[in-house]
């Protein structure tokens, strides 16, 4: 998976999620719920403006990823509250070398 496919996935999620209806208080396809700044066209927008940014999100993981590869030590990466590691999280889209754990 490459990055443009990251976020492309990213992107096409948060389309799909606007369009979720009914969401009391979310933004949703029918209204804009609690939001005074936002409906489900600025939020389609910004999904679009923000691809390019879960593209550089992905290639600095892969960056990350080749640096600490070549160190001559293990390396532990310990994911906290708000970089959690599970399905679908920016630490499982990254091949990580041997040395990384």
């Amino acid at each position: 998976m490459t990055p443009a496919d990251i976020a492309r996935m990213a992107r096409e999620a948060l389309e799909r999620e606007v369009l979720l209806t009914p969401k009391p208080g979310l933004v949703d396809a029918a209204n804009a719920g609690a939001h005074r700044d936002m409906d489900k066209d600025t939020f389609l927008r910004s999904a679009a403006a923000l691809e390019p940014w879960f593209r550089v999100l992905a290639e600095t993981g892969e960056q990350l990823a080749s640096a600490l590869g070549q160190m001559q030590a293990r390396v532990f990466i310990a994911p906290g509250n708000h970089d959690w590691y599970g399905p679908g999280s920016p630490w499982q889209t990254v091949a990580w070398p041997e040395n990384v754990h």
